[in-house]
């Protein structure tokens, strides 16, 4: 009687499992609707980053199925889309949100807003070109790398009459062609006139550092735009960076001194908690923090203690309102370097550089003898940069040179200004 009960019993699990297999053998879908997006006939480029929903851009339904939200369709980043789906009739529509251009090529309504188009499928089907129109174009992109990976374009504007402005250019770079908004290493640059050539330059260690074990001597780059009125960027084509050095060699600590936090004080200076002087430094009397008379001791400017912070630099906050000008505030190392390649360069102090920085009032500077040169005076200079959107030289010296290598200041009076670095770092290039 066990036995018979037992052979029951496994009889009806196989009809259940029959019965159940026959049920879900149904054909899957095999039509295939694909579309792209276009920018006057032409391949519209997007960030290809499947990791944040941000490619989702369209959705689709179909009727009868008990579902009312949309399935996402996403759009890689040559702007192309696909979905495999049944035969039948469905409904696509814009996902809802802000957008780095607009969709001139998608169906209005009367009231010319986006309108849902309806597609018949019966086999596979290629939607016509969906014309869209960014805000900006961003053209003569022109990528070239060695010390630096350097990217310079022009920006045009599309539609004035929309108010969408530009905040930032980047420039991501990765090791293989896919490059998009996850790429662990990018630059970027604020404050753009749109008007002007754009210049965004990184560091070739910040990619080296980015991406460790990585042997290549070439990578790829793409310009990417975050505009005002959403989150989403404007992106350029990937392009192909070659001959990068291999290794960089970093020599800041046989040439350079207190060159990193934490940064020493001079001695006789304050040890905590407020303004001072790094040692090993010459700070000239322009760089001032409280005035040469002050009772504490020596007073000059460039090594910021207060709040736990450690950077050099220059500060003109909480000396007035409105805070008084540093005209020709100059920081400096003398050293001497044999003939050679080299990158000198500043790590930003974040909080500085995101608050109080400006353009045309911090530079970092390389000159020959035993000091830097006013502002007026930088050409003369071996090398010098803005630091407000690249803290960093590249330069060669023929024969063995007396240097000096740091900052010069120039903060207007008016609003309060900082510029901080954590670290200067010397390379040669190998």
């Amino acid at each position: 009687m066990k036995r018979i009960n037992i052979l029951m019993l496994a009889l009806l699990a196989m009809t259940i499992l029959i019965g159940g297999c026959e049920k879900d053998n149904f054909e899957p879908p095999h039509e295939w609707l694909t579309g792209r997006l276009t920018y006057q006939g032409n391949t519209f480029y997007l960030d290809g980053n499947s990791t944040n929903g941000d490619d989702e851009l369209i959705q689709f339904f179909q009727e009868g199925w008990g579902k009312y939200e949309g399935w996402p369709i996403r759009i890689k980043e040559d702007g192309t889309f696909s979905a495999l789906l049944f035969k039948g009739e469905y409904k696509l529509m814009v996902r809802s949100g802000d957008y780095p251009f607009e969709w001139t090529g998608w169906p209005k309504n009367d009231k010319g807003e986006i309108d849902t188009m309806i597609v018949q499928l019966n086999g596979d089907l290629r939607i016509p070109d969906i014309e869209v129109t960014p805000y900006f174009e961003i053209n003569n992109i022109d990528i070239t790398g060695r010390a630096f990976v350097t990217a310079t374009f022009d920006l045009k504007e599309v539609l004035p009459e929309s108010g969408v402005k530009v905040e930032k250019a980047y420039l991501y770079m990765g090791p293989g062609e896919l490059v998009h908004s996850a790429a662990l290493v990018n630059q970027s640059v604020e404050n753009i006139d749109v008007t002007k050539p754009v210049t965004i330059k990184m560091p070739i260690a910040k990619y080296r550092d980015g991406y460790i074990n990585n042997f290549r001597d070439y990578g790829f780059c793409r310009i990417a735009l975050k505009l005002s009125n959403t989150t989403r960027m404007l992106w350029s084509k990937t392009y192909k960076v070659e001959n990068l050095p291999l290794s960089l060699n970093d020599i800041s600590a046989r040439y350079l001194k207190n060159y990193a936090a934490p940064f020493q004080p001079e001695e006789g200076c304050p040890q905590a908690d407020s303004y001072s002087t790094p040692a090993d430094w010459t700070v000239n009397s322009a760089m001032r923090v409280y005035g040469p008379e002050a009772t504490s001791g020596k007073m000059y400017g460039g090594l910021e203690l207060r709040f736990g912070r450690n950077c050099i630099g220059a500060i003109n906050y909480d000396l007035g309102d409105p805070a008084p000008a540093m005209v020709n505030g100059k920081m400096y190392q003398t050293i001497t370097l044999p003939a050679g390649h080299y990158i000198f360069s500043g790590t930003h102090f974040p909080e500085f550089i995101q608050n109080y920085c400006g353009p045309d009032m911090g530079f970092i500077v390389v000159a020959k003898g035993e000091s830097i040169p006013d502002k007026n005076q930088l050409s003369t200079a071996i090398a010098y940069h803005d630091t407000f959107d690249d803290p960093s030289v590249e330069f060669t010296l023929d024969t063995e040179t007396k240097l000096s290598v740091g900052f010069l200041f120039d903060l207007p009076t008016g609003t309060p200004h900082a510029f901080g670095f954590t670290k200067v770092s010397l390379i040669s290039l190998e």
